[in-house]
């Protein structure tokens, strides 16, 4: 198995402590058909084999973190899976999920 820096990603959070800059950096690593995960560390409550329409509609109903759905769509965008010819919000999407500063 290859696994691949693909980007660091910064964005920020609020909670009622208030306005948090946060880093992440993420790995592309192509897995094979039979790979099953196991939960190793407690921090995962299921593990779902999903579609990318699936994927997309998650995000769309909130079911990620917020963090796991910048990282999501980063790669959703990075594979072409999201692409401004047939997402209108293209454009918007990018801004936010790539904001400098941070």
């Amino acid at each position: 198995m290859n696994c691949k820096e693909s980007i660091a990603m910064s964005y920020c959070y609020e909670d009622d402590d208030g306005i948090h800059p946060e880093g992440e950096f993420l790995y592309d690593i192509q897995l094979p058909t039979t790979f099953t995960p196991t939960n190793a560390d407690s921090e995962m409550e299921k593990f779902y084999l999903w579609t990318i329409p699936q994927v997309k509609q998650a995000i769309i109903e909130d079911d990620f973190k917020p963090n796991c759905a910048v990282a999501v769509l980063d790669f959703l965008i990075r594979h072409s899976f999201i692409t401004p010819e047939h997402e209108s919000n293209y454009f918007d999407i990018l801004s936010q999920i790539h904001m400098p500063g941070h």
